[in-house]
This record gives C-alpha cells, sequence and structure tokens, in this order.
C-alpha cells in the first residue's frame, strides 16, 4: 500500500490548469495496454529498471563518461558506479580508460549489450507496429500532432 495521499505535496503535483479527465483516462489507458502486454523478450530479462535504462542511455548517448551518465540519470555518481559495475560484471557493458588521462572512464555497450538493447527496442517498436498498421492515413496524422503535443508539453516542464 502506498504511501502517498491527494494531499500529499510532491513535484508532480498539478500546478495551474486542470488537465481533462478524458485525457488523463487515455493515457492511462494507453500504459495499461503497454503493461499488460510486454514482450517475452522482456519478460526474459533480468535487470532492473536503473540498469535497463543506464543501457539504453549508453545506446542513445554512445559512449559517455560516468558523469555524464549520472547526470542524465539524475542520480549520484556512486549510484552510477554501482549500476555499471553491475553491468560490467554481466558483460553488458564495457569500460575504458582514457590512454592520455587514466582517471578518464569511458562506458560503452558491449556487443552483448548492444544486442540486448537492440533487440528490446525492436521488440517495443514491433508491439507498437502491430497496434498502429490499421490506422487510417487521416488517424496517423491526428496521433502523430496529438503525440507531437504531448511531447512538447512534457519538454516544456523537463528541469
Amino acid at each position: 500500500m502506498s504511501n502517498l495521499s491527494k494531499n500529499d505535496p510532491k513535484d508532480d503535483d498539478v500546478v495551474g490548469e486542470e488537465v481533462p479527465t478524458e485525457l488523463l483516462e487515455l493515457l492511462d489507458n494507453v500504459f495499461h495496454h503497454m503493461r499488460s502486454r510486454v514482450s517475452e523478450r522482456w519478460l526474459d530479462v533480468d535487470l532492473t529498471m536503473p540498469q535497463v535504462r543506464t543501457m539504453f542511455l549508453l545506446h542513445k548517448m554512445g559512449p559517455s563518461r560516468m558523469s555524464e551518465l549520472s547526470a542524465n540519470l539524475n542520480t549520484s555518481l556512486s549510484n552510477v558506479t554501482g549500476l555499471i559495475d553491475r553491468l560490467v560484471e554481466r558483460k553488458l557493458v564495457l569500460r575504458k580508460t582514457s590512454s592520455v588521462d587514466r582517471r578518464t572512464v569511458t562506458c560503452l555497450l558491449s556487443d552483448k549489450g548492444q544486442e540486448l538493447a537492440d533487440g528490446l527496442l525492436y521488440s517495443r517498436r514491433s508491439w507498437w507496429q502491430n497496434r498502429l498498421r490499421n490506422l487510417k492515413s487521416e488517424e496517423e496524422e491526428i496521433a502523430i500532432i496529438g503525440l507531437k503535443a504531448l511531447v512538447a508539453a512534457i519538454d516544456r516542464i523537463k528541469d
């Protein structure tokens, strides 16, 4: 049982205009469908969510220093070091030390890590492809406009 209640102030509390209930319910519906029909590939992954996020960040950014990962994951350097340690143990991430400055360590996905990240992303994209392929062109255009508006609204409040 969660200790959160409507009366507890949090960073994500609603400020200003209320969002239409129908929009919130539709978003909840979309996320419910996504969570309830996770592909087998995702179920077989024995990683924590922070580990998966770290791998996807490395997939997106490419080789990165620990400080960059820490900033992008919004967590401490010691937490990132622990995450990377566990991913290195599983041979999903490699650490490379700079030949110029041995204090500079760059992390990158190993071939195994790249293959896993690619496979998970492909699985997610395939899931969407199978569900959206029957949209009519007008519906596609409307969905694109709506999703662009959602992304823009989210980007406007990023810290």
